[in-house]
């Protein structure tokens, strides 16, 4: 059983996945938002100049052939190549690594920003373990992704961004388009487990 898809006639909003490597995280972000809400949205992603990885991480591979979700058609790059292609004005962007903030460029478009911060898999060196932890990556996304692509987006505000479900006191919305949102790090199982549905049994967090 495939995963939802979704089809709205809207005006198609660009988001910006960021995270160090462009390999793992950030890549499931975009592949995951590109096949359940690709009509309603662009999405791209990218990395931290000088640490990009060469290619997708074989952990980020695996997962979204088990999700049956199409792999991203790019190779993983960093930001400074969007400067050069030109990119167009940005609608979100959101952050999967705290480490990398600092060093972000001001983006174009004063796009809504958000910090969606998950657990470095490409880090992990036993194969097994950064599978599982791509795993419940790719299936916390989803639901975080699954409340984005339900928000009234035509008119990308305030009241919009707080239709999302967030609670007060977690998730604050700022003048000046931030949304910095801290995400609990899906936790890594200690061993192999069934992961039910489309959302893994660490993740119990649907906040946007």
């Amino acid at each position: 059983m495939g995963w939802p898809r979704y089809s709205f006639s809207v005006v198609s909003n660009r988001i910006l996945f960021v995270s160090r490597r462009n390999s793992l995280r950030s890549m499931l972000a975009q592949a995951c938002l590109s096949h359940m809400g690709g009509h309603s949205f662009v999405a791209e992603s990218c990395g931290q100049p000088g640490s990009v990885a060469q290619i997708l991480h074989p952990a980020a591979g695996l997962a979204l052939n088990v999700a049956r979700i199409p792999l991203p058609s790019a190779p993983p790059r960093p930001w400074t190549d969007l400067w050069r292609a030109g990119t167009p004005r940005l609608d979100f962007v959101v952050t999967l690594d705290e480490k990398v903030l600092a060093s972000e460029p001001a983006w174009p478009g004063q796009p809504i920003s958000a910090l969606w911060a998950f657990q470095d898999a490409a880090a992990l060196e036993n194969q097994d373990d950064a599978t599982r932890a791509a795993m419940q990556i790719l299936y916390s996304l989803q639901r975080r992704l699954e409340l984005l692509i339900n928000l009234p987006l035509a008119h990308a505000d305030t009241s919009a961004t707080q239709y999302a479900g967030m609670r007060p006191g977690r998730s604050t919305v700022h003048q000046g388009r931030r949304l910095p949102i801290r995400q609990r790090t899906p936790k890594l199982p200690g061993k192999a487990r069934g992961i039910a549905g489309p959302c893994g049994p660490e993740d119990s967090d649907a906040d946007l």
